[in-house]
């Protein structure tokens, strides 16, 4: 009697082992600890070569799709849109595309809006192209007026995207040793090569960052 007990328990312990062995095991990432050691952390999927970070350079809000980040900035007179590739590195050719908006305010018309190229200009250190329409946002509510983008040239087929308009003031750059060295866009000064820094008072403001169902507007691009 004792001899079957001692069988079937055996037997019952070969099949959970078994059972084990077959259990697909989650995976899992390492990484070390610079130490020498390794810790596990649960693997987890990204978008490879693609940045979520804001490239709020100019003082604007930021729109991101699976291949660009946009850049809108509005002032009282004019709406400016800036372009960068997924790693936020300026988008440069500007001049062989062709860029429109559609304005749509919440009572009235949408209205349609060419967009001209406004190249670097290195004498007031702009370094960076973008491309503008003349428009008189002085009275506009935060959010109350959306814009559609539409950029030829950028992609096989015309890339869109939507936007919100709040209103903003261009940021300057300046060196935190020469002040007398201003400019547009982040670069290093002309005297001494230090990187330019945003000048106090004039870093432009807090936007609000569009986003889609993921936390982040990657638009229709």
């Amino acid at each position: 009697m004792k001899s079957n007990s001692a069988a079937l328990y055996l037997a019952l312990a070969g099949l959970v082992a078994l059972a084990a062995a077959a259990r697909p095991v989650a995976a899992t990432a390492q990484h070390s600890d610079g130490h020498g050691q390794s810790e596990e952390k649960p693997a987890k999927e990204s978008a490879a070569g693609h940045s979520h970070e804001m490239a709020e350079v100019h003082g604007g809000s930021v729109t991101m799709t699976p291949t660009h980040h946009f850049e809108l900035l509005s002032t009282s007179k004019e709406a400016r849109l800036y372009i960068y590739d997924d790693h936020q590195v300026p988008i440069m050719n500007l001049a062989a595309m062709k860029a429109s908006m559609v304005l749509q305010e919440k009572a009235g018309k949408p209205m349609t809006m060419p967009m001209t190229y406004v190249k670097p200009d290195v004498a007031h250190g702009r370094t960076q192209g973008y491309f503008v329409a003349a428009h008189d946002f002085s009275g506009a509510e935060k959010n109350a007026m959306k814009a559609t983008f539409t950029i030829e040239g950028l992609a096989k087929i015309p890339a869109q995207f939507k936007s919100s308009v709040s209103l903003g003031e261009p940021v300057v750059y300046t060196c935190p040793m020469h002040s007398d060295v201003m400019g547009e866009d982040p670069g290093k000064c002309g005297k001494c090569g230090m990187n330019l820094e945003k000048a106090a008072g004039h870093e432009g403001h807090d936007t609000e960052k569009t986003g889609g169902t993921s936390g982040h507007d990657h638009g229709n691009e």
